[in-house]
């Protein structure tokens, strides 16, 4: 367990410090390759950066829960939320202070008054984007379930995304901030990033110009770097739901905290030219 928790920012006393409990990397103390933990890190990892909550995150091993866990929860499901303090002023508007399951987290973030942070029943905009990629993930984990290796379908929801994005005017999903559907989109993209890449050598097609536009832009956030796990945690989370161990080589099989962060620079171009991303 990180001791403490790793602090983002300085603690102010008018907003509420929340804990974010994820589940640890192997060395167990950085954070591991869960996309739900990394969903909800990013989620109220924006928060923060609009200055409406403070945040702690802290890493545990579900196997052997710490008793800051266990104090609200049996510790065998992650990600977990707890509002550690708040001022005498959000009172009110805080029903919800503890969270152990996803449902909960989700009712959690309502809470709170932030734009980029509006759920899909409040917010026509999130629904629409959240809708174009709500299957991206299982069609992910079918894929590498598969022995066939047939990628058809999750290339199919791939360009569905691509589409979206080339009739969005606007460096992610919603706007040219990072919003809530970014929050559930970005860990889908990486895990299918690294772990496709090692299981079944799967890449995202090159020809998908503006999803590895968005992609580029991601990797370009701070948000992005200071929550995204290290490739290799990714690639262990999924060594008991695919159908095959990874393809490493004996470099690869040494990770140690490398991510994927790079993009193709053949896929850099549209229709043969570069394009000006920035």
């Amino acid at each position: 367990m990180s001791k403490g928790g790793d602090q983002f920012g300085p603690i102010a006393v008018d907003r509420p410090l929340i804990e974010l409990f994820v589940k640890a990397a192997v060395d167990k103390m950085k954070v591991g390759g869960c996309p739900f933990c990394h969903r909800y890190f990013l989620a109220l990892y924006l928060l923060r950066d609009r200055g409406v909550i403070d945040l702690i995150v802290t890493t545990y091993m579900p196997e052997n829960p710490p008793k800051e866990v266990l104090a609200f929860s049996s510790g065998r499901q992650y990600p977990l939320v707890r509002v550690q303090k708040f001022p005498e002023s959000s009172r009110k508007d805080l029903k919800i202070l503890e969270c152990e399951t996803v449902d909960e987290i989700e009712m959690f973030l309502e809470q709170f008054p932030c734009t980029e942070m509006l759920s899909r029943k409040n917010s026509k905009s999130e629904d629409a984007a959240e809708t174009i990629f709500e299957d991206l993930y299982m069609k992910f984990l079918m894929f590498l379930k598969t022995i066939s290796g047939d990628a058809t379908g999750l290339i199919k929801s791939l360009e569905k995304i691509d589409a979206y994005l080339k009739d969005q005017e606007s460096t992610y999903l919603l706007s040219d901030q990072l919003t809530r559907a970014d929050c559930y989109l970005i860990p889908v993209l990486q895990h299918l990033r690294v772990a496709g890449k090692a299981y079944k050598n799967f890449e995202i097609p090159t020809e998908l110009f503006f999803l590895w536009r968005y992609l580029k832009n991601v990797y370009e956030t701070q948000a992005m770097n200071d929550t995204c796990p290290a490739d290799r945690e990714i690639i262990t989370y999924y060594q008991l739901k695919a159908s095959c161990p990874p393809h490493l080589s004996k470099a690869q099989s040494l990770l140690g905290d490398e991510r994927t962060f790079s993009c193709p620079e053949r896929s850099l171009y549209l229709n043969g030219e570069f394009e000006d991303l920035l």
